[in-house]
């Protein structure tokens, strides 16, 4: 098994730049960059974009807010003229980020890769040996030979079968089909 750590304030930062790289941000949130990988810590790379993905969707979360809230006040009765109908039939456009986006962001998405290493580190402390559980299970089936050459007589004799082969030490050794 390999293992994978947890990207350094450098790492964090490539991972940001990159998963930001095609969607439109303010200038301040790029300037911002550097402090969030440092206020990430223990973030991994997946939690790091589903962050970034999580902040790229406020501003779709506010246009549809916005957009309830204006349906709400113009009524169902409201009068269609031509300029509505062509502001309605319109592609919106979404704002580009904003800090406030991140921050409302770090809010919702936990740091998993965090979670993951410490119990990975658990598991390492209270097992440092690596392969112990190998040796433990060998030495399981070991123990566990002379019990199945015990039932395989007893299944033999039962079926009338006597001519058993033998390992050299008395052992019998079952006949597999």
């Amino acid at each position: 098994m390999f293992r994978i750590g947890l990207p350094n304030p450098a790492g964090r930062l490539q991972i940001l730049k990159l998963t930001l790289g095609n969607h439109p941000v303010e200038d301040e949130v790029t300037d911002f960059l550097p402090e969030l990988s440092k206020i990430t810590r223990g973030y991994s790379g997946s939690d790091l974009k589903e962050l970034c993905k999580c902040a790229a969707l406020e501003s779709v979360r506010e246009m549809i807010r916005d957009t309830a809230r204006k349906a709400v006040r113009e009524g169902p009765t409201a009068t269609v003229d031509d300029d509505t109908a062509k502001e309605q039939t319109k592609k919106p456009k979404l704002r580009p980020m904003k800090i406030a986006d991140i921050k409302v962001a770090l809010t919702k998405v936990k740091k998993t890769g965090q979670a993951a290493a410490e119990y990975d580190a658990s598991r390492q402390s209270t097992n440092p040996s690596a392969g112990a559980d190998d040796a433990k299970t060998q030495a399981m089936l070991k123990s566990m030979i002379p019990l199945l050459r015990m039932l395989s007589t007893s299944t033999q004799l039962d079926n009338g079968e006597d001519d058993e082969k033998s390992d050299g030490d008395g052992n019998a050794i079952p006949e597999i089909e």
